[in-house]
């Protein structure tokens, strides 16, 4: 695995070099994701498409334009946000059907419910992440769980456990 994680990172390298050489980078936007993470035993689980934890569905999002200059965000964004994203580097009307939003613009929410699903032959689970707070509804074993990924960003610790609740839990389970 890291292996082929540092293959890419070279060929990545490689890629803004040839481009930055050739004065192509000034008119390039390369964007760089994943539709995964993989798991490593955290949380009890192997490969991928185990579960919603962050360690599986926290994947780099890269973009690279002159246009947009160095930065680094930290707000929770989707893959959704990519087509949105896209469209506005490239100066074109959003969609209105769109369920993202494009990073750059001045419009784009900064915190906003941010859903995803886990569904493969190994388990069926949908998360939504709000704030810093993950909820997280397991169909598999009807055991849903709450995280408070500031204070326990490894996912070790379901609040949904405590009977003090945050009021927030009640929030996300409906949203979601």
């Amino acid at each position: 695995y890291r292996n082929a994680l540092n293959y890419a990172d070279s060929i990545l390298e490689e890629l803004l070099r040839r481009l930055g050489s050739d004065g192509r980078l000034r008119d390039t936007t390369v964007i760089v994701t994943a539709d995964h993470g993989q798991a490593f035993h955290e949380n009890g689980a192997v490969t991928h498409a185990r579960g919603p934890f962050e360690h599986q569905a926290r994947v780099p999002l890269i973009v690279v334009d002159d246009r947009l200059g160095a930065g680094r965000r930290s707000d929770v964004v989707s893959l959704t946000d990519l087509a949105p994203t896209i469209l506005g580097l490239l100066g074109l009307p959003q969609a209105e059907h769109f369920q993202g939003y494009d990073l750059f613009a001045a419009s784009s929410p900064r915190q906003r419910p941010v859903y995803f699903s886990m569904q493969s032959p190994m388990t069926n689970q949908e998360a939504v992440v709000l704030g810093h707070f993950k909820y997280i509804e397991n169909f598999d074993t009807r055991r849903d769980s709450l995280y408070d990924l500031q204070a326990d960003p490894t996912e070790q610790h379901d609040l949904l456990r405590e009977a003090d609740q945050p009021p927030l839990a009640g929030v996300l389970q409906s949203d979601l």
